[in-house]
């Protein structure tokens, strides 16, 4: 489970587009979505939410999922509420909020340009024009 995070009442566009994503600083791997496995008896929306709240101290509400774009494991587009709670996770080193595509020692640049693309076509089926 990944999430591509956006603060309530930005535009859901992508980076380099006005587009903001809320991304975790792992001190090994780098910038990275928040994210992480689904655990014994959640259901996929409550582990994102748990996973959300451990790795960024945010809450926020699913807009719609992304359940093609990787074999294993889905993407939930999320708005970010305005609560902030401390972070419990040892494997966060830090967040922040880009509007372009990070460093990335993980990722794949084109991973970012895809999946705002998806999120540009629910921007428009939510019915908000670009």
């Amino acid at each position: 489970m990944l999430a591509w995070a956006v603060e309530e009442g930005d535009p859901l566009l992508p980076l380099g587009e006005g587009g903001r994503l809320l991304l975790v600083r792992h001190p090994d791997r780098g910038w990275e979505f928040p994210g992480g496995r689904v655990e014994a008896g959640e259901s996929p929306e409550e582990a994102m939410h748990r996973e959300l709240l451990e790795e960024t101290g945010r809450r926020g509400t699913v807009l719609a999922w992304n359940r093609t774009y990787y074999d294993e494991g889905w993407v939930a587009l999320i708005r970010l509420d305005q609560s902030e709670e401390a972070i419990d996770d040892a494997h966060v080193a830090e967040t922040r909020w880009w509007d372009s595509i990070p460093p990335m020692d993980e990722w794949n640049p084109e991973e970012f340009s895809d999946l705002g693309q998806w999120v540009k076509r629910v921007h428009r089926e939510l019915g908000h024009p670009l």
